[in-house]
């Protein structure tokens, strides 16, 4: 097993939006700062290949988001 934990600062600018489900885009620039995070968990059952889940977000006043990630390794893993 392989478990992570990333957390930093960075620079978030916005633009245009359009919804997925919504007719109507804003058209809002703004920037801020953000605070982006990264949590993965995986199973590595050789040197080779690893599966996992990871979650990630960006907290900030502009847009927080956030969302989930299937990962697949593949190559020589350390």
């Amino acid at each position: 097993w392989h478990s992570s934990v990333a957390i930093g600062v960075g620079w978030v600018g916005t633009s245009e939006s359009c919804g997925i489900f919504s007719s109507t885009c804003e058209d809002e620039s703004q920037s801020t700062v953000g605070i982006p995070i990264a949590v993965e968990h995986s199973l590595r059952p050789s040197r080779f290949f690893g599966v996992g889940i990871q979650a990630f977000g960006n907290l900030n006043s502009a847009r927080s988001f956030m969302g989930v990630a299937l990962v697949l390794k593949v190559g020589v893993l350390r």
